[in-house]
């Protein structure tokens, strides 16, 4: 993979990785952790743990799957738009259930269609972290 994520070496980013899927939540923070350094990854198997975790720890970014028994990505999503928690997300869904539209309101920082591109990923994370948040959603797999 091409692209490396660094920041401050004085601060650590907590990220929030949220997938039901368990193998593709281990990949995913694997494949993470490799090409970034600071950063933390808090994986939650659903919303409901994801919402615990947020309630217990400071994170800086949420990665979340909609598709999710318990709670859904989407409600997750509200959770935290609706508390003001100001608290940058990322989506990816193997259903391409939101539409563009919808995303801007609910204020997703980039959505990607699994399988997704690990690279892209990689690199909209780098962009949210780093305070470059202006999105182009369809260059993201928005349909």
């Amino acid at each position: 993979m091409g692209i490396t994520i660094v920041h401050d070496m004085n601060k650590t980013h907590n990220i929030l990785i949220v997938d039901d899927e368990e193998t593709l939540l281990e990949v995913t923070v694997e494949i993470l952790q490799d090409v970034t350094e600071n950063i933390e990854f808090i994986k939650a198997l659903n919303g409901l743990e994801a919402k615990k975790i947020i309630e217990e720890k400071k994170i800086d970014m949420v990665v979340t799957d909609m598709q999710m028994p318990k709670m859904s990505g989407e409600d997750l999503i509200r959770y935290i738009m609706d508390r003001k928690l100001n608290i940058p997300v990322i989506i990816f869904s193997a259903f391409g259930s939101l539409t563009e539209k919808e995303a801007f309101r609910l204020g997703v920082k980039g959505y990607f269609s699994k399988p997704f591109n690990y690279e892209l990923l990689v690199s909209r994370i780098s962009d949210v972290l780093k305070g470059n948040e202006s999105i182009d959603l369809s260059e993201n797999q928005l349909d």
